[in-house]
């Protein structure tokens, strides 16, 4: 026995794609929004379009605060300028 409850998709959401394919056209507009130039399209197709705006710089990262738990908390203790190990000690320069 079928589940009355469920619903079977509208058409409109059942394709029937036999082929794709993909083509890159970079499209410019004026000062109001408006097409420059109107690209040819295919005849009798049906066509799906995103739009990726270019040349906008991406917001500026956000920028990161210590834990207040821990922040102004660090102490230097020592010469932060000395290396950590001689030269004798690393296996990279052998």
């Amino acid at each position: 026995m079928q589940n009355k409850t469920a619903r079977r998709m509208p058409r409109f959401y059942q394709p029937r794609i036999k082929s794709m394919h993909a083509e890159k056209i970079i499209l410019e507009t004026d000062q109001q929004g408006k097409l420059l130039q109107i690209p040819k399209l295919p005849p009798n197709a049906r066509l799906e379009t995103i739009f990726l705006v270019l040349n906008q710089s991406p917001p500026p990262p956000k920028r990161r605060k210590p834990s207040t738990l821990i922040a102004r908390k660090g102490k230097i203790v020592g010469d932060i300028m000395a290396p950590a190990a001689t030269e004798s000690e690393w296996d990279a320069l052998n």
